[in-house]
């Protein structure tokens, strides 16, 4: 192959800076410089990878693309990190900033798509973590939010200004408010922070605030390890429940000003998200990379948390609540009302009729009762053979805790679901645990009974009774301990004398018979891990053509932020992975969710099944009266200073 083959390549590959420059200034070659070379990999990628620093900084001034992947799915900046170079990175997330705001303000951009479709806009919603976990509930995960547009003009006001991690962790409150604006004399879009309560602003855009560019290049300095998050909904499926004496289908939510709207659920199911770990072990130069891979079978993401997260099945026609249509949405601030909201039903445990639930004490000192509950749990069946389940244990751990305690300390073991199980004991001077565990499928689940005396969460032991030794992405993120770090030292020198003189040459690297994904310069393990929630995702939507607008008109919002996280904002490939699953999220919207006829007035989304993350519209306006101009301008009283989101430890 001749040598003007990848000519913007090759002169990285020879580091030659005087070259690339001069090819760079004819326009036929500069359209070449986000190309893909035969392993996939752009100039851009292969000067970070082989540390062209001259080179990076050459093709980052004639405009490379920023976002852009190569074939192994990394993009410009997880090699800048690699690298460490504070100055490559500081550059390139200045380059990311100025492409998103010129994608979201400029002409044609995401801004200007919006307004054709709804000019106006005014929508507050409340976002909050619903849990029973006193320690989470302590956080104050919850904040009103507000979005105010006109035209091009924008607001966004939050509650958040930050996060407190001294001793019990909990969010800081504030009054934050972000405004973006066209400045016609200077003929530029203008992105402004605004502290209310301190009465301070400072522009964010196109100025960033030293203080962000010191946080954000903190955390990147000195990194061996990346993490990345994908999410996989090629197996998500949405239907609209239809109403049924079994489950609650239709509510009415009243909203500001006292308008009420029905809405009907919708519930999805089976989204994948697959974690990949990057560590960077060593530099090898001008050597294709030794990458380590290891993909784990795909895993289940099951409670830790919740003591008995399956129900069975089905329940007898008698024991089920009928609820009205128009049953009123409550929410309970101090607790997890989605956990009573979503049980559709009463289950009648084969106990209850020996349990006085209003005075448990009672049941707990009469010895007659408490040698009936023994027999049941040692036999496990009732008088009528009902076999004890998940539930009467449940049932039980609520009601009369002191007797299941009792049968756990004597017999060690009773039966559930028809198998015995057997219990392990763990104690400390506050209270007793117990372990049970649940033989279901083959596989052993652990479930935490207390005496609940006190409120305690060791949250390191619980991930790890989850996941024992912590040898998972997630439990090294959390506890910042890599297992296999002592372990690959040796083989990673190993590799090093190994690799030593293999060298690969220009021709060898640009032989057109060699079309293998490549990655250059770096020893590393890669691990992708598949965390599957199979949890059932509840959106309930207003009916059709009720509501002031509907969820297709946030489409050129939603499109912006989807195709953010997912990097994606200068790909048109429809045959990227990214791009598929960009696609189908819209296809899941308009289509499965009816997003052309409907709003999503509330949604709940399991993170686990005792921690759920809410949505839910407090109001909504189109009338353009009611977003007043001054909105976007910054008050007269106030005055220029820092304003930034505390992260106090």
């Amino acid at each position: 192959m001749v040598a003007i083959d990848y000519p913007i390549h090759r002169c990285v590959y020879r580091n030659d800076q005087n070259t690339l420059k001069e090819l760079l200034k004819d326009e036929e070659m500069k359209k070449r410089i986000n190309e893909c070379d035969n392993h996939g990999n752009t100039p851009i990628h292969l000067a970070l990878m082989l540390d062209r620093r001259n080179c990076v900084i050459t093709l980052l001034n004639n405009k490379c693309d920023v976002f852009i992947r190569n074939s192994c799915g990394w993009l410009p900046l997880d090699e800048a990190i690699m690298i460490g170079d504070i100055d490559i990175i500081e550059k390139i997330m200045y380059l990311k900033w100025r492409e998103l705001i010129n994608k979201l303000s400029g002409p044609g951009g995401a801004l200007d798509e919006w307004t054709k479709i709804l000019p106006n806009l005014y929508l507050k919603y409340k976002l909050s973590i619903k849990t029973k976990i006193p320690l989470l509930q302590k956080l104050g995960a919850r904040d009103v939010e507000e979005i105010y547009k006109k035209g091009s003009s924008f607001r966004f006001n939050t509650s958040i200004i930050g996060f407190d991690s001294r001793g019990i962790p909990k969010v800081l409150k504030g009054s934050i408010s972000i405004i973006g604006k066209h400045d016609k004399k200077l003929g530029i879009y203008r992105i402004i922070l605004l502290d209310n309560k301190k009465k301070l602003f400072q522009e964010f855009f196109p100025n960033i605030p030293q203080w962000y560019l010191n946080n954000s290049l903190k955390s990147k300095i000195g990194v061996n390890t990346l993490y990345k998050f994908f999410v996989d909904i090629n197996d998500l499926s949405v239907k609209q429940k239809k109403n049924s004496v079994i489950k609650k289908t239709k509510k009415t939510f009243t909203i500001a000003n006292s308008k009420s709207f029905k809405a009907e659920l919708f519930k999805s199911k089976n989204i994948k998200i697959i974690i990949r770990k990057r560590k960077d072990e060593a530099i090898i130069g001008d050597c294709k990379s030794d990458i380590k891979t290891k993909v784990s079978k795909e895993d289940e993401i099951s409670s830790i948390f919740k003591k008995f997260e399956d129900k069975t099945g089905p329940l007898p026609k008698e024991k089920i609540i009928n609820e009205d249509e128009n049953d009123s949405d409550s929410d309970d601030e101090s607790s997890c009302s989605e956990d009573e909201e979503s049980m559709l039903y009463n289950y009648e445990s084969i106990f209850k009729k020996y349990v006085n639930e209003t005075n448990p004490e009672v049941t707990e000192k009469d010895t007659k009762t408490v040698e009936n509950i023994f027999n049941i749990l040692q036999n496990g069946h009732d008088e009528n053979n009902n076999k004890v389940t998940n539930n009467d244990i449940e049932y039980l751990d609520k009601y009369t805790p002191g007797i299941l305690k009792s049968y756990i300390k004597e017999k060690g073991s009773l039966m559930v679901n028809g198998e015995y199980q057997y219990l392990n004991f763990t104690t400390n001077s506050d209270s007793l645990n117990t372990n049970l565990n649940v033989n279901e499928n083959g596989n052993t689940k652990t479930y935490e009974i207390t005496d609940g005396s006190k409120d305690t969460l060791d949250w390191e032991a619980a991930y790890n009774m989850r996941y024992p030794q912590g040898n998972d992405i997630i439990s090294e993120m959390v506890t910042g301990r890599h297992k296999e770090d002592n372990e690959n030292n040796n083989e990673t020198k190993l590799s090093l004398e190994k690799l030593k003189g293999n060298t690969i040459s220009e021709d060898e690297y640009f032989d057109p018979s060699s079309t293998e994904k490549f990655h250059m310069g770096r020893i590393m393990t890669i691990k992708d891990e598949v965390k599957n929630f199979k949890n059932v995702s509840k959106c309930w939507m207003s009916k059709e053509n009720t509501f002031p607008i509907n969820f297709e008109q946030l489409g050129p919002l939603l499109k912006f932020v989807c195709s953010l996280y997912l990097d994606q904002i200068n790909q048109n490939d429809e045959n990227n992975i990214e791009m598929a699953i960009y696609n189908r999220f819209f296809e899941i919207i308009t289509k499965d969710l009816q997003g052309d006829k409907r709003f999503p007035l509330k949604i709940v989304v399991p993170v686990f099944p005792s921690i759920k993350a809410q949505y839910k519209s407090l109001d909504v306006s189109v009338d353009p009266e009611k977003i007043p101009d001054e909105l976007f301008e910054i008050p007269s009283n106030y005055s220029y200073g820092n304003v930034y989101f505390n992260n106090i430890r």
